[in-house]
């Protein structure tokens, strides 16, 4: 074999375990894979606590934090690793009203790599309960009706304007 092409072939071979040794580092970097709640997501009903799920193990440096449409943060603790999923930071919340809310993260994975991030879900307003005479049409007068329609309509409007 010539140098030429020993000299090529070791180049080639160079660049190969070059490219598996960048992907594996950036395969370590703790990015954020999945949430609950996901990023925008709508509820009907607030959450308890906020799950993370990272690429990658992160220690116990990392940080997860909620706050409201204010920057009052919501977190009623601090965030911690989950013993059994390495993988996933949790944190407890205060009870939460309607509103918007901003979940900021910064992962530190286990081999010094940090990554920083954020994203939001929403807290719809609950939905009202239709009224007994709507949902019984005809078996009422038109009086109540009416009355209850327009009592429906002014909880309705109330509520909105909180």
């Amino acid at each position: 074999m010539r140098p030429r092409h020993l000299a090529l072939i070791l180049l080639c071979l160079s660049m190969v375990y070059a490219s598996f040794i960048v992907r594996s580092t950036a395969e370590a970097a703790a990015t954020l894979r999945r949430s609950d709640p996901a990023d925008g997501a709508l509820l009907e009903y607030p959450p308890a606590e906020v799950f993370a799920w990272f690429a990658a193990p992160i220690s116990g440096h990392s940080q997860l934090a909620v706050f409201d449409a204010d920057f009052n943060n919501v977190s009623s603790g601090e965030a911690y690793v989950d013993q059994n999923d390495v993988t996933l930071l949790r944190v407890p919340l205060k009870s939460l009203r309607t509103g918007r809310y901003t979940v900021r993260w910064q992962a530190d994975s286990r081999d010094g790599h940090t990554e920083i991030g954020a994203f939001y879900f929403t807290v719809m307003p609950a939905p009202l309960p239709i009224p007994l005479p709507l949902l019984l049409g005809g078996a009422l007068s038109g009086i109540s009706l009416v009355t209850s329609l327009a009592v429906w309509l002014l909880l309705r409007r109330f509520r909105r304007s909180r």
